[in-house]
């Protein structure tokens, strides 16, 4: 679905599978949890790829309990930002697996994943970073430890 601005906002869990989404807002995930998104081309997005909203400080209302696996994250950013993944709120228990994060060297997707202030438990497994000018970045006093990178 080209040029798809997908929101979660579901009681059970969602799977996206298999989809491409481009040149909208991508994926926004807000108020949502126990979504899966399983072979996944999000690219060429404005600004961020995927962006889990920060909704206002409600951690009730934050996007949790959520799986990225086998995904290719690529060239986000044209207008702003270039983020990959941006975990902007208080979401928990992510699960980020076997992504291929990349940009095609015109520099627009700069940073993989950003993880913000109120985040925890993002778990960063077995990825793949291309020409990212940082993986991760973690805001200030994030209650999320040092994530385990694997290339």
């Amino acid at each position: 679905a080209a040029g798809v601005c997908c929101h979660f906002c579901v009681k059970e869990t969602a799977t996206t599978e298999s989809y491409t989404l481009t040149l909208a807002a991508a994926l926004l995930i807000y108020r949502d949890t126990d979504n899966h998104i399983v072979n996944t081309r999000i690219e060429e997005n404005h600004q961020v790829g995927l962006l889990f909203r920060d909704p206002g400080g409600s951690e009730y209302r934050g996007g949790h309990r959520n799986l990225i696996e086998n995904c290719l994250i690529r060239d986000n950013g044209f207008a702003a930002a270039g983020v990959g993944i941006d975990v902007d709120g208080p979401a928990h228990d992510i699960v980020v697996r076997d992504t291929c994060f990349e940009d095609s060297g015109d520099g627009r997707q700069k940073i993989a994943v950003r993880i913000g202030e109120t985040a925890r438990n993002v778990q960063l497994e077995t990825n793949t970073f291309v020409r990212m000018e940082r993986d991760v970045v973690e805001l200030p006093d994030s209650a999320t430890p040092a994530p385990a990178v694997s290339s």
